[in-house]
């Protein structure tokens, strides 16, 4: 019984060797802003004012020329509803949005924000006030 368990779970394991992970970069505080890159390219993202839950704030995201941009919001072990944008070009290279993120009950305040270009996605951690 204890052997069929193992190979279960090595099964698991290798099934999950094959397929690609999300890049997670570092973001101390997304209000000064991050930066990053997606494939190779360079990203700045930055949200302008304070974060924080039930309050909408801009967040800007300077990048080279791209076809699409959606960031959406989720906690770290924690469904928080669809909290998907597609971010409006404002010019080449510059896509914008106005974010409001839900309230989390238990009064967590660790965000991620999962950033797609075009298919290419990086994830970003950041906190909320």
């Amino acid at each position: 019984m204890r052997a069929i368990g193992l190979a279960g779970l090595l099964l698991l394991v290798l099934a999950g060797c094959g397929k690609d992970t999300i890049p997670v970069v570092a973001c101390p505080d997304l209000t000064q802003g991050c930066r990053f890159s997606i494939a190779d390219q360079a990203v700045q993202a930055e949200a302008k004012g304070p974060i924080s839950t039930f309050r909408p704030f801009d967040l800007t995201i300077r990048t080279a020329p791209a076809a699409q941009m959606t960031v959406q919001f989720s906690m770290l072990g924690m469904e928080m509803g669809p909290g998907r944008y597609r971010l409006q070009q404002s010019s080449p290279g510059i896509w914008v949005g106005k974010i409001m993120l839900p309230v989390c009950i238990q009064g967590r305040r660790d965000w991620q924000m999962l950033v797609d270009m075009d298919g290419k996605q990086v994830l970003v951690p950041f906190s909320s006030s």
